[in-house]
Protein backbone atom coordinates (compact mmCIF):
# COMPACT_ATOMS: atom_id res chain seq x y z
CA UNK A 1 0.00 0.00 0.00
CA UNK A 2 2.78 2.41 0.83
CA UNK A 3 4.25 2.06 -2.64
CA UNK A 4 0.88 2.89 -4.18
CA UNK A 5 0.49 5.99 -2.03
CA UNK A 6 4.05 7.16 -2.67
CA UNK A 7 3.65 6.68 -6.41
CA UNK A 8 0.13 8.19 -6.40
CA UNK A 9 -1.09 5.16 -8.37
CA UNK A 10 -1.97 1.57 -7.63
CA UNK A 11 0.89 -0.80 -8.30
CA UNK A 12 0.08 -3.68 -10.67
CA UNK A 13 -0.13 -6.04 -7.68
CA UNK A 14 -2.46 -3.67 -5.82
CA UNK A 15 -4.61 -3.29 -8.93
CA UNK A 16 -5.00 -7.09 -9.17
CA UNK A 17 -5.91 -7.38 -5.48
CA UNK A 18 -8.42 -4.53 -5.75
CA UNK A 19 -10.10 -6.14 -8.76
CA UNK A 20 -10.16 -9.53 -7.02
CA UNK A 21 -11.84 -7.97 -3.98
CA UNK A 22 -14.60 -6.60 -6.22
CA UNK A 23 -15.14 -10.03 -7.78
CA UNK A 24 -15.23 -11.72 -4.39
CA UNK A 25 -18.44 -9.98 -3.40
CA UNK A 26 -17.11 -6.61 -2.35
CA UNK A 27 -17.66 -5.91 1.32
CA UNK A 28 -15.31 -3.96 3.53
CA UNK A 29 -12.17 -5.33 1.83
CA UNK A 30 -13.31 -3.83 -1.45
CA UNK A 31 -14.02 -0.51 0.28
CA UNK A 32 -10.50 -0.48 1.73
CA UNK A 33 -9.07 -0.95 -1.76
CA UNK A 34 -11.33 1.79 -3.08
CA UNK A 35 -10.13 4.10 -0.28
CA UNK A 36 -6.53 3.37 -1.29
CA UNK A 37 -7.40 4.07 -4.92
CA UNK A 38 -9.05 7.37 -3.94
CA UNK A 39 -5.95 8.33 -1.93
CA UNK A 40 -3.80 8.02 -5.06
CA UNK A 41 -5.66 10.86 -6.80
CA UNK A 42 -3.08 13.46 -7.92
CA UNK A 43 -5.34 16.25 -6.58
CA UNK A 44 -4.49 16.27 -2.83
CA UNK A 45 -7.81 17.70 -1.64
CA UNK A 46 -9.86 15.31 -3.76
CA UNK A 47 -7.64 12.44 -2.58
CA UNK A 48 -8.28 13.29 1.07
CA UNK A 49 -12.03 13.81 0.70
CA UNK A 50 -12.60 10.72 -1.45
CA UNK A 51 -10.39 8.50 0.71
CA UNK A 52 -12.24 9.60 3.85
CA UNK A 53 -15.59 8.89 2.19
CA UNK A 54 -14.49 5.39 1.12
CA UNK A 55 -12.94 4.67 4.51
CA UNK A 56 -16.24 5.61 6.14
CA UNK A 57 -17.90 2.71 4.28
CA UNK A 58 -15.10 0.30 5.19
CA UNK A 59 -15.34 1.08 8.90
CA UNK A 60 -19.07 0.49 9.26
CA UNK A 61 -20.20 1.20 12.84
CA UNK A 62 -16.83 2.78 13.70
CA UNK A 63 -17.07 5.38 10.94
CA UNK A 64 -18.28 8.23 13.17
CA UNK A 65 -15.30 7.84 15.53
CA UNK A 66 -12.93 7.65 12.56
CA UNK A 67 -14.34 10.83 11.00
CA UNK A 68 -14.18 12.67 14.34
CA UNK A 69 -10.52 11.69 14.70
CA UNK A 70 -9.78 12.77 11.11
CA UNK A 71 -11.47 16.15 11.70
CA UNK A 72 -9.49 16.73 14.91
CA UNK A 73 -6.20 15.92 13.18
CA UNK A 74 -7.00 18.12 10.19
CA UNK A 75 -7.89 21.04 12.44
CA UNK A 76 -4.72 20.61 14.49
CA UNK A 77 -6.55 19.32 17.58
Amino acid sequence: MGESLAGRALTPAAERLARASALAGGGSDHQVWMALHAATNPDPLAAAVDALERARWALGPYAADFLDTARRRLSGG
